[in-house]
């Protein structure tokens, strides 16, 4: 079936996509050292089975200003990026 009949739609914000959702969490990467300070703030818990890889998720996002919640992802970004191969990170265009 063609959808050329149906309007297509652009994505939501992802800022508005995460309001409109009761419940909604983000997970990222934290280095190591931050990784208590981190998850034993209020609404942010261990990530589920990735704590171990230092990993936390916010459970009320009110709880973390939208500038922290970016500058983390930024970093979270980062450390992950840096696990990668050099032939993957130059293939990503990360170096």
């Amino acid at each position: 079936m063609s959808n050329s009949g149906q309007s297509q739609q652009q994505p939501a914000s992802l800022e508005r996509r995460l309001d409109a959702k009761q419940g909604a969490t983000v997970s990222f990467k934290v280095d190591d050292d931050l990784f208590l300070s981190v998850s034993d703030r209020a609404g942010v818990i261990p990530a589920p089975y990735m704590a171990r890889a230092k990993w936390v998720q916010i459970t009320d996002l009110k709880m973390v200003s939208d500038a922290e919640i970016k500058q983390l992802i930024k970093r979270s970004y980062k450390l992950v990026s840096l696990k990668l191969t050099k032939n993957l990170r130059t293939e990503f265009g990360l170096i």
